[in-house]
């Protein structure tokens, strides 16, 4: 389903007018470049969700699903202050770091309410309760709009920023051999 998702979302951007316009690349010389972070980011949440996916379904327990979404909102944090400071000028940038935030926000404050009733719900004799249900969908729903703010970044970022120039790096090998009169 996340794939699917993912999927959907790319080809929902490649064929807008957006997408399809002649658009000024730009150049990114930091490290790690904003598209590579933003594609491990977006790689991160989809592991998350699938976690996620696994916990709610008993194959896994809560702990690596609370160790994937503390890694999550770190990479989502990271790639956000990077696109920012880089490319704070640039709108469509902006926009999706604004969406992400807001979504990873939102998924985080209904991931904490669904165990908080998921809890109220282990007490009162195991019988989920109406808001449990809602908290739990609304989560999961969360869930699906992080990745596809994610995939709306990562895709954006590789649409606007010129890719590296391969003739920059020089391999090592070469280096080392010319030195060496080779």
């Amino acid at each position: 389903a996340e794939l699917f998702l993912m999927t959907l979302v790319g080809l929902s951007l490649y064929i807008s007018p957006w997408w399809q316009r002649d658009l000024p690349l730009l150049d990114d010389s930091s490290s790690p470049r904003l598209p590579a972070l933003a594609a491990s980011m977006t790689a991160a949440v989809l592991v998350q969700t699938v976690a996620g996916a696994a916990f709610r379904h008993g194959a896994i327990g809560i702990a690596p699903h609370l160790i994937g979404a503390c890694l999550v909102a770190v990479l989502v944090l990271w790639t956000g202050r990077a696109a920012k400071k880089r490319f704070g000028q640039v709108a469509e940038i902006r926009r999706g770091v604004i969406l992400l935030h807001a979504t990873l926000g939102t998924q985080i404050l209904l991931g904490l309410a669904a165990w908080w009733a998921m809890s109220q719900a282990s007490e009162a004799g195991g019988q989920p309760s109406v808001v449990y249900l809602a908290l739990t969908v609304g989560h999961v729903l969360g869930g699906a709009l992080t990745l596809a703010a994610s995939v709306i970044l990562t895709l954006s970022s590789y649409r606007l920023i010129r890719a590296a120039d391969p003739r920059a790096v020089q391999p090592r090998a070469e280096g080392s051999a010319e030195r060496a009169g080779v």
